[in-house]
């Protein structure tokens, strides 16, 4: 582990380190935990790969659900400050990329610098979005099916709904919640990221992120739906390793089990 003992973050150090090796923060989609990027530090492996943990669920499963991604950030922006010195880039997909997007304003506005922002598969802040956590619990399931990456079991097993509903519906108002000030800008450069087949995120409302930052904002289609992350894991962490990386830029091969 590199970093602090903060339960935050979950760090992998890298296997093969370079000096002033960098670092890349992950945040997983509402109701995700590591195993949504499980592959990366194997794949990376001259990198700092840290993992967001969010309270109620992994380790931090005693942890009450948070209020608001402000009270998130509370706890990631402290963990990353702890981190040695070294690039920085955050990744987030879905609610991972509002959480990323307010992580990177707050490290910016305390003086550490954000070499990059990966907003994968997540509107604009300040898109209007569905109140998906007032559903009942069929409208929620089925919403579910819709978007994909739920396991199947999941569907079929009312435990595993008992524990876990809770979660995505707190994270789906989190993501609703979400309406930082329209001045609420970075200056570190945007890659939006995003399904040509997710109806949840058309470009029209991805396009938003243009006015989130004084750098350069770049648009990176992908074939299917909300979830294409899944599908297109190496192109993705290819694009990474190049920002992250560029001397030690080649991917290594990881297990996907």
């Amino acid at each position: 582990m590199i970093g602090s003992n903060s339960k935050a973050l979950h760090s992998v150090a890298p296997t093969q380190p370079v000096a002033g090796a960098s670092h890349l923060i992950c945040i997983p989609y509402a109701g995700g935990d590591v195993r949504a990027f499980r592959n990366w530090p194997a794949a990376l492996p001259s990198v700092g790969v840290h993992i967001a943990q969010l309270p109620g669920r992994g380790r931090n499963s005693a942890k009450p659900l948070p209020r608001s991604i402000g009270e998130v950030v509370d706890d990631l922006s402290a963990a990353v400050d702890a981190l040695p010195d070294g690039n920085l880039v955050i990744f987030g997909h879905s609610l991972g990329a509002l959480i990323g997007f307010d992580l990177a304003l707050r490290l910016e506005r305390s003086g550490r610098a954000v070499d990059r922002f990966f907003a994968s598969g997540c509107s604009a802040p300040g898109t209007p979005r569905i109140g998906y956590h007032h559903h009942t619990d069929t409208e929620f399931l089925n919403l579910l099916r819709t978007l994909g990456a739920t396991p199947r079991e999941f569907f079929d097993e009312p435990e595993l709904q008992d524990f876990y509903l809770p979660v995505l519906r707190s994270d789906f108002r989190l993501a609703y919640d979400y309406r930082p000030d329209r001045d609420h800008v970075l200056t570190c450069p945007i890659d939006v990221l995003y399904g040509e087949d997710d109806g949840d995120t058309p470009l029209a409302s991805a396009d938003g992120w243009r006015s989130r930052s004084t750098g350069t904002v770049t648009f990176t289609p992908f074939p299917g739906g909300h979830f294409f992350q899944d599908q297109f894991e190496e192109p993705i962490l290819r694009r990474l390793a190049t920002v992250l990386s560029p001397d030690h830029a080649e991917l290594q091969e990881w297990s996907n089990r």
